[in-house]
């Protein structure tokens, strides 16, 4: 079997990995006199000795390694192609076909995806309530990026904001307290907007 270079090794052990169910990983390559690449091994990524790292000889960890034996080893030929020379088949572990597609190897990007950018995010998947000049119904909250909470305005929101809350707590215990404190604010909300009403009659046009 012919291949024009390592990586179209890489992507065919890779698929064949992925369909038979372990991942796979470059284990060595050699140069030539020249020091051009002339020999490359590609391997199960459990092949090598299995070591344990853990300080504490009571406590093993787990480990990947199972010094397994399969893989595959290719040759360049003088005309610049990559042939196969060996391949070993049998692996020493369990095989997962449902699980390779979460293998490292496996979620490389395919150059044709790398090519696919993403330049702008399509404006079906932004929210109107993330951009800053939308027009909020609660125009008063503070927020962050506009400076509002040092302007007097926001001062006297947040001075009638926490008395409010101070009578609120005091009159949610009773309805008649209730009733009281709703009427007191229609009539001020009456006043208000008659206040308003007439401002706004009187300014120039």
């Amino acid at each position: 079997m012919m291949f024009n270079s390592i990586d179209d090794i890489m992507k065919y052990y890779t698929r064949y990995g992925k369909e038979k169910g372990f991942a796979v990983a470059k284990r060595s390559s050699k140069k030539g006199d020249d020091g051009e690449v002339r020999y490359v091994t590609i391997a199960c990524n459990r092949a090598g000795k299995p070591r344990n790292r853990s300080s504490n000889p009571l406590k093993l960890q787990s480990e990947s390694k199972t010094d397994c034996k399969a893989q595959l080893r290719a040759v360049l030929c003088p005309d610049g192609k990559w042939i196969l020379n060996a391949m070993v088949l049998d692996h020493n572990h369990g095989l997962s076909p449902s699980r390779t597609r979460y293998y490292k190897c496996n979620r490389l990007l395919e150059p044709h995806a790398k090519k696919r950018e993403v330049y702008r995010i399509p404006d079906k998947y932004i929210l109107k309530r993330w951009s800053k000049t939308v027009i909020r119904s609660h125009n008063k909250v503070r927020i962050s990026y506009d400076n509002w909470f040092v302007k007097p305005e926001a001062q006297r929101y947040d001075k009638m904001c926490k008395a409010f809350y101070e009578v609120a707590n005091l009159a949610a215990d009773s309805e008649d307290r209730c009733e009281k404190v709703m009427a007191q604010i229609q009539e001020l909300k009456r006043e208000f907007e008659n206040e308003e009403g007439v401002c706004g009659r009187n300014k120039p046009i």
